[in-house]
């Protein structure tokens, strides 16, 4: 369900770019999806590569 983007109504996950992420990224166990959702958070994404 996940890997193929059925997240609408899923907190945090039903964004077009939370979407268009899991099906690049193809998520399989809990700890990928812990992952997704932190580095996906206004923050990581606004400080760029972080190197």
């Amino acid at each position: 369900m996940l890997q193929r983007s059925e997240t609408t109504a899923v907190f945090q996950l039903e964004s077009r770019g939370m979407k268009d992420l899991i099906k690049r990224l193809q998520p399989d166990c809990f700890e990928d999806m812990i992952a997704l959702v932190a580095l996906f958070r206004p923050g990581p994404l606004q400080s760029g590569d972080g190197g």
